[in-house]
């Protein structure tokens, strides 16, 4: 029988793929985690906190084996390769957000060119009210593999999510990483329909009672107040 940690590294290794497939990274950029299930191999929740992508591999090369599991001081425990350097952010994200079981840091062009003009991406699509809980916000600008972009990154995805990081792509979370996943493209698209009605002739965000009814969606699925 298949063991849960197992599953999840499969699911890992899979959705990190796709994000190359899908063009929301290239080479090595971006990152990926999930945090570990309750099982027999890594029973106590203090010493094997997640698993995360490995720095430095390219995702055409990934391998099962070169994910890495660490522990709440981001000392690896198991996996054959160096963790991701944006591993702070992961730990910094999960601690603040026990909903969530999975991250996902993207370089997509369109979220990458807005958090670069510093505007948070508005409610101008139903999906992005009823998958991220409201417009998307851009956190402040923090160096990668920081301290700082980290506790920047949860100010700014709060409740949320999804949140654009400065100068930096964007981050989602989800209860899985094929939801992260999910957020991370639709993120994407919406960035690009925000961009274009911009230079158009400007954003129109959606009715305000639209946007408070499909919060309500959002609310009932996350169990958070936005």
């Amino acid at each position: 029988m298949e063991k849960l940690f197992d599953i999840q590294r499969q699911e890992l290794l899979s959705a990190s793929k796709a994000m190359l497939d899908r063009g929301l990274v290239t080479g090595t950029a971006g990152n990926a985690s999930v945090r570990l299930a309750d099982n027999d191999e890594w029973a106590d929740a203090n010493t094997a906190a997640f698993m995360v992508t490995p720095s430095s591999v390219p995702y055409e090369q990934l391998r099962s084996n070169d994910l890495v599991i660490v522990n709440s001081e981001i000392e690896p425990l198991d996996g054959e390769s160096i963790p991701s350097t944006e591993s702070l952010m992961h730990r910094a994200i999960y601690q603040a957000r026990p909903d969530v079981q999975a991250i996902m840091h993207t370089h997509s062009t369109f979220a990458t060119v807005v958090g670069i003009a510093g505007k948070p991406i508005l409610p101008v699509i139903d999906e992005l009210v009823v998958y991220v809980g409201g417009q998307v916000d851009v956190a402040k600008y923090g160096e990668p593999a920081s301290d700082e972009l980290a506790e920047f990154a949860v100010e700014a995805l709060a409740e949320k999510g999804a949140c654009l990081l400065r100068h930096h792509g964007m981050c989602a979370v989800g209860t899985s990483v094929s939801r992260a996943l999910e957020i991370c493209t639709l993120v994407e698209k919406a960035a690009q329909i925000y961009f274009y009605s911009e230079l158009w002739n400007g954003s129109i965000e959606l009715p305000p009672d639209a946007i408070e009814r499909e919060r309500a969606i959002y609310r009932m699925r996350s169990g958070f107040d936005v």
